[in-house]
């Protein structure tokens, strides 16, 4: 069993990263961090057995211990992660950021995140974005972000093809309020969210560079993208919608599609993907709580309209760390994840 410690585990991807780790074949959870040495990371899962003898450390023992294990998550902002990466620079095992601290590049990563990173700390081949990333030799890997994960699936394969333009991407990405994380804030109040849609963001959201970055990369298009990316809470606990209203290039068509998508996806375990029928309908609910990612595509003319689920806190968090990790230690990526549903 390979070694694993959480830092920073009592937010929703961190706990959700123990949730999945608790009953994988090939991790164990030893420790986790907590400012709070009482915490028990066991009375928040109390049915999951194998979570009774984890120990919590506070952050000064912690960085005496690092060394003894095999793979660390950080589950942190991403100021914090950026100065754990600091303190764990001789670490041996692979690190795991959950945050978007190491997914832009310098420019971004200024702007966005007030970070200064190295060339190496935002090298594309840390961006963990699954079944893309060929690069699993990385020490450090960068989880994608929940929004971008679900529109760089169904997007990257058809721009790999050239069949869709590229200067006229349009994106309406809705998310549950697990997405806004755990510190209450005046917006993910029961009363403020409860029987509202609040699109948040608008213009100046981090997740815009980071889908141009690796759909430009993954795609190998050179040509510049053109987004129009927009994000609304919805009073939802988890689950992520994303729709893409995209544009066809002359002579394309449902079979172009089809193809892309078989082209990409058909040897993968945690992708669905299906043509929507004319008066079809698609389901958020069916993935929430599974490491899952449903497309379903409808073609009208020229115009494709695509339907992305996924779970903001499994495909989109912690579910995609497994993947990762998984494919660090040279097991197939959906090991531990094919019986996580809620």
């Amino acid at each position: 069993m390979y070694k694993v410690a959480t830092i920073g585990a009592r937010g929703y991807t961190g706990l959700e990263f123990v949730r999945l780790v608790a009953t994988h074949p090939k991790f164990q959870l030893k420790t986790v961090v907590s400012s709070d040495a009482s915490w028990k990371v066991s009375k928040e899962f109390p049915y999951l057995p194998r979570l009774a003898d984890v120990e919590t450390v506070n952050n000064e023992k912690f960085a005496e211990l690092a060394d003894d294990f095999d793979i660390i998550v950080m589950a942190l902002s991403a100021q914090q992660s950026f100065e754990w990466k600091r303190k764990l620079k001789n670490f041996s095992g692979v690190l795991l950021d959950l945050s978007g601290a190491f997914r832009l590049d310098q420019k971004g990563a200024r702007e966005y995140y007030q970070l200064e990173l190295s060339e190496e700390e935002s090298s594309v081949d840390l961006y963990g974005l699954r079944p893309f990333q060929k690069n699993n030799e990385s020490k450090l890997v960068s989880n994608p972000g929940c929004y971008p994960t679900s529109v760089l699936c169904p997007l990257i394969p058809l721009l790999k093809e050239k069949i869709i333009k590229s200067d006229q991407i349009i994106i309406d990405a809705k998310s549950g309020v697990t997405g806004a994380g755990r510190t209450p804030k005046e917006i993910t109040h029961f009363h403020e969210i409860g029987s509202n849609l609040v699109p948040y963001k608008v213009g100046n959201h981090q997740h815009v560079p980071e889908i141009e970055r690796f759909a430009s990369y993954f795609s190998g298009r050179e040509d510049s993208l053109s987004i129009r990316f927009t994000t609304t809470l919805v009073p939802l606990s988890r689950g992520i919608l994303s729709t893409l209203y995209l544009k066809l290039e002359n002579g394309v068509g449902e079979k172009e599609v089809t193809a892309a998508y078989e082209k990409e996806f058909s040897a993968e375990k945690l992708i669905n993907f299906q043509k929507l029928e004319r008066g079809g309908s698609v389901s958020l609910k069916k993935v929430v709580g599974s490491p899952m990612v449903d497309i379903n595509y409808y073609i009208e003319g020229d115009n494709l309209t695509i339907f992305s689920c996924i779970d903001n806190l499994e495909k989109g968090a912690a579910s995609q760390a497994i993947e990762n990790l998984n494919i660090r230690f040279n097991l197939p990526a959906h090991t531990g994840l094919i019986h996580t549903e809620l």
